[in-house]
C-alpha cells in the first residue's frame, strides 16, 4: 500500500495541534474534496515526544501507521515539519 497523507497544525484554544490527514474525492463527485484525519498527534510538545520514542524504537510507532506503510524515515520528517511549522 502507498504512504498518502500530509501534516497539518489546527491552532484551537490557544493550542497548536498536529494530525496526518489524507485528502479524499468523493465518489462520482471529482469536485468535491475532503480531508480526513488519519492519526492525531497531539500538542506540539506532545507529538514531538512521541515521534522521537518512535525514533529510538520504531516498534512504538503504532499499528495503524505501519499498516499504512509508514517508517522511521516518515518520523524523522515529520519531527522536522512539527519544529518547522
Amino acid at each position: 500500500m502507498s504512504k498518502t497523507g500530509f501534516l497539518v497544525k489546527v491552532s484551537a484554544k490557544g493550542r497548536e495541534y498536529f494530525y496526518l490527514r489524507k485528502s479524499e474525492r468523493l465518489k462520482g463527485n471529482k469536485a468535491v474534496k475532503r480531508d480526513r484525519n488519519i492519526y492525531s498527534f497531539g500538542t506540539r510538545s506532545k507529538a514531538i515526544e512521541n515521534l522521537q520514542d518512535w525514533q529510538r524504537d520504531i516498534e512504538k510507532m503504532p499499528n495503524d501507521l505501519k499498516i499504512l506503510g509508514y517508517d522511521r524515515e516518515d518520523v524523522l520528517s515529520w519531527i522536522e515539519q512539527i519544529e518547522n511549522k
